[in-house]
């Protein structure tokens, strides 16, 4: 349940709002659209794989997860939380994107988790600063220099198979993956939230 809550959504948010110029936690989550990716994130696609936990009300800890992180005094530091993003991504991200491929779901919200930080691997934000990677997992697999310039190679990315198991076999997630990147370097991070969550909206 932490895991694949709490963990999952601190890097889902980290990456995109590093890629939207926010500092701290806090300020990430106060962002609405952020906000809306993450609730959806966390109801639509990890919450149905989880199993009961006698004595635990989802709804009620994922509000509280919220408001933790909305907690302007932790002062918790996007840069912090996106450090070695190869190692959370086995233990936090993929195991749930599996499980709802075997369910037979595909997952709008997790491509685009998995697209902002292949964008975030690309090295530079949007206003051409450089990215510190901070990363001896991605820089051993030399993932981020599959991710460099502005046409990473999704698919290769997809396969290194330490970071994402089996994942790109599945053709569907990893052209949305694929769609979303693209997106990102040409309309920027918060357009293409917006964009996203508009697409979901409409399948609804």
């Amino acid at each position: 349940m932490k895991m694949r809550l709490l963990n999952a959504s601190h890097a889902a948010m980290s990456y995109l709002g590093y890629l939207m110029g926010y500092t701290y936690i806090h300020e990430i989550i106060l962002d609405k659209y952020i906000q809306i990716y993450i609730k959806q994130l966390m109801d639509q696609e990890i919450t149905p794989i989880l199993p009961e936990v006698p004595g635990i009300d989802f709804d009620e800890y994922k509000q509280i997860l919220i408001e933790r992180f909305s907690n302007p005094h932790i002062k918790d530091n996007v840069a912090r939380i996106c450090i070695n993003g190869a190692s959370q991504f086995p233990k936090f991200l993929v195991p749930t994107i599996k499980e709802q491929f075997k369910r037979g779901n595909n997952l709008h919200y997790f491509a685009l988790t998995t697209a902002a930080w292949i964008r975030y691997l690309g090295g530079y934000d949007e206003q051409n600063k450089p990215i510190i990677l901070r990363d001896e997992v991605a820089i051993g697999l030399q993932v981020d220099k599959l991710a460099a310039g502005p046409k990473p190679d999704v698919q290769q990315i997809l396969s290194v198979k330490q970071i994402f198991d089996d994942i790109v076999e599945n053709e569907e997630f990893t052209g949305k993956v694929e769609r979303v990147v693209k997106l990102f370097y040409e309309i920027g991070a918060k357009e293409t939230l917006i964009q996203w969550i508009n697409e979901a909206s409409m399948k609804q």
